[in-house]
């Protein structure tokens, strides 16, 4: 079984972004090199751009415009055109951000600070979510000692 995480870096060196700030993620992959389990960058791969407050205040909530990434959670106060605060609204049904989508291969993303609607669809789609301000380097250490535990 493939483990990949993503990274949110803006000099590949430190995890010092915000997941709704990064316009990219590094894509690292579990591999054996010499008897040990590591991680090995693969990818760079882009975040998909957010759909604007605007765009999600015409739109009904769990709709394509206006589902997640300018509904809730995001400027509105963290609502989105039919949300009113009761939680669980657009992500609750099932439709997933393209933001999340896009890494739903990846076992782990790990940013600086994720959000909390980012978050929830990440971890419904079983996918951990980790927030460090670590050199990537190290994070990627405690990861690849977190992930042969299990194997």
């Amino acid at each position: 079984m493939s483990v990949k995480i993503a990274v949110a870096t803006s000099d590949g060196e430190n995890v010092d972004l915000h997941f709704g700030k990064a316009v990219s993620l590094l894509i690292f992959e579990l591999e054996e090199q010499g008897g040990t389990k590591v991680f090995v960058q693969k990818e760079a791969r882009s975040v998909p751009a957010e759909i604007s407050v605007e765009a999600s205040a015409a739109q009904p909530c769990g709709t394509d415009a206006g589902s997640f990434s300018g509904g809730c959670g995001s400027g509105d106060g963290g609502r989105c055109a039919n949300c009113h605060g009761g939680g669980g609204c657009c992500g609750g049904r099932g439709n997933i951000s393209p933001r999340v989508e896009k890494f739903l291969d990846c076992r782990a993303i790990v940013a600086a600070q994720i959000g909390g609607n980012m978050r929830r669809q990440f971890e419904r789609s079983a996918i951990s979510c980790f927030d460090v301000e670590l050199p990537v380097k190290e994070a990627l250490e405690k990861l690849a000692v977190y992930y042969t535990k299990f194997e």
